[in-house]
């Protein structure tokens, strides 16, 4: 019901998966699937990197796909066209 606080809530708890992880890409993963889930697979696996988890096939198939398609999604968003997107911005007046 509140999007600001909503996306500042989201902002914090991300900022703390980064300050536990040191790893944006853990700290994604963490964000999707769990930070539990992901410091298990670290523990488990004694791998350090979201990368090294990904291809070992210890994270869910869901978050394995999340983060390289979030970070996907922030390269296209920096130069929407250059990859054949167009995007004007407009104002909406409130009622």
């Amino acid at each position: 019901r509140h999007p600001m606080k909503a996306a500042r809530a989201a902002a914090d708890y991300l900022s703390f998966l980064y300050d536990s992880f040191g790893s944006w890409p853990l700290a994604l993963a963490g964000y999707n699937c769990g930070e539990n889930a992901v410091q298990a697979a670290l523990d488990q696996s004694g791998l350090k990197t979201f990368w090294e988890l990904r291809q070992n096939g210890y994270l869910p198939a869901e978050t394995r796909d999340y983060v390289p398609k979030f970070y996907a999604t922030v390269k296209i968003v920096r130069d929407v066209k250059q990859y054949g997107f167009h995007f004007e911005p407009h104002h909406t007046a409130e009622a």
